[in-house]
């Protein structure tokens, strides 16, 4: 049976008991292998910086989370923009990868898409710049 949710899919997350981690709206960023007969997978809020590793058994899919994802290739990245609040959020996958880079583009306020996917683009070349000069 496969994973139920993907990355980059938009999950809320419903801690157990005891566990005082904020509810709500969270970003898929990886998906794990099962453990304890569960698959787990790592989540991020929208607007976190910390991940957190959680059972798929204590996420449901994000009310609203209909809207769909629009991927576009730049030198060899998928850029995968998603609607998030008013604005939009774009992951950078680089070639071949299946988890995004930790950085990304967002404008979470009535933002343009074009302007994210342009922040994007700029990110991805940076990325391409350093990786060159590390070679």
């Amino acid at each position: 049976m496969p994973h139920k949710f993907k990355i980059g899919q938009l999950v809320d997350y419903h801690p157990p008991t005891g566990n005082h981690a904020p509810r709500g709206p969270y970003l898929i960023v990886a998906q794990l292998p099962k453990r304890d007969g569960d698959f787990e997978y790592r989540i991020k809020q929208a607007n976190g910086m910390h991940e957190r590793i959680v059972s798929e058994s204590v996420l449901t899919t994000a009310q609203g989370a209909a809207a769909i994802s629009e991927i576009t290739e730049f030198m060899g990245y998928r850029l995968d923009a998603r609607p998030l609040g008013k604005g939009w959020r774009v992951l950078i996958y680089p070639p071949g990868a299946k988890s995004p880079l930790s950085k990304y583009a967002s404008n979470l306020e009535m933002g343009s898409k074009e302007a994210v996917v342009k922040e994007a683009k700029a990110i991805v070349e940076g990325h391409l710049h350093r990786t060159m000069r590390s070679s």
